[in-house]
């Protein structure tokens, strides 16, 4: 007996030219849960749910949802689902009824019907609408007492957004404005006057500095070479200048200079490339000042 119903459902979908797919998306049944109706399997889940799953499976083929409910219920039993009459016919039936019992008016004594007749004239008198806006009033238009209240509402509405504005800004808006005060002329002329002479002892510090150190002597190294060095007879200062490196050493009068890789020494005075004797991996020592390279005849660098 399920088969029918299955093959009922079958048909209707075929015929609205839908898929499962489409079914399951409208109907949001689970396509699985569709399969099994298709196939006779109505045991897939509880009563209570397999019968809902009917109901929508059938109002989204396009069936009579109702019916195909009773066939399912029928065939649960395991009884023939009897056809009823269609709606046309059930419409008519009920239609003849109803007319029958109208046309069929109870007998009231005439003094009853007359007591009823005053009764509803006195209704009828009385009878009075009421008004939301202007209380008790004959029946008039109701749509004009809709709008004379909805105009009433809005003006309410309106004025207590324009009081809240006004307490808003009054009370509570005391935004901080801010003030620019503004200095006295002589206040910024001594101002700009220490800006000045800040900028000025800075460049005489610069000046001095420069002054100080005259000699600014670059030393260039092509290859590994050491070095012993004193600026002004001072304490000598001995390092090694690795391949392609540079030393730069300041002094007021003078350097004494002791290279042990000649060679591959390059001397800058004052930016000025600078002479002197060198030999290959030996060592020469030398006096430089502003006149240039010396030789002393005996090393006059301080221990």
């Amino acid at each position: 007996m399920f088969d029918k119903i299955a093959e009922e459902l079958k048909e209707a979908r075929e015929k609205n030219g839908l898929s499962l797919a489409q079914v399951a998306n409208k109907s949001k049944i689970d396509i699985k849960f569709l399969e099994a109706m298709e196939q006779g399997d109505f045991s897939f889940l509880p009563d209570l749910y397999v019968r809902a799953f009917v109901k929508n499976f059938a109002r989204t083929v396009g069936l009579n949802e109702n019916k195909i409910v009773k066939k399912y219920e029928s065939a649960k039993q395991g009884i023939p689902y009897v056809e009823e009459e269609n709606d046309y016919e059930e419409i008519v039936r009920r239609n003849v009824r109803t007319s029958k019992h109208e046309n069929q008016q109870p007998i009231v004594p005439k003094e009853k019907r007359t007591n009823q007749n005053s009764k509803t004239e006195r209704k009828q008198q009385v009878r009075v609408t009421y008004d939301a806006v202007g209380g008790n009033n004959p029946a008039q238009n109701p749509s004009d007492a809709v709008k004379k209240r909805n105009l009433i509402i809005g003006s309410f509405l309106l004025g207590g957004i324009f009081l809240l504005a006004m307490v808003y800004f009054i009370f509570v808006d005391k935004s901080e404005q801010i003030i620019v005060v503004e200095k006295p002329i002589e206040d910024v002329i001594q101002q700009n006057q220490r800006y000045v002479e800040e900028n000025q002892s800075a460049a005489n510090n610069e000046m001095e500095v420069a002054a100080s150190d005259s000699l600014i002597l670059t030393i260039n190294a092509a290859d590994t070479s050491w070095v012993k060095i004193s600026a002004d007879k001072q304490i000598a200062d001995e390092f090694v200048l690795l391949p392609n490196s540079q030393k730069v050493l300041k002094a007021q009068t003078n350097f004494d200079v002791t290279f042990g890789n000649s060679s591959a020494i390059k001397l800058l005075l004052n930016n000025k490339p600078l002479a002197f004797n060198s030999k290959y991996k030996s060592v020469v020592t030398l006096t430089i000042d502003k006149d240039g390279v010396k030789y002393p005849s005996t090393p006059t660098i301080p221990r």
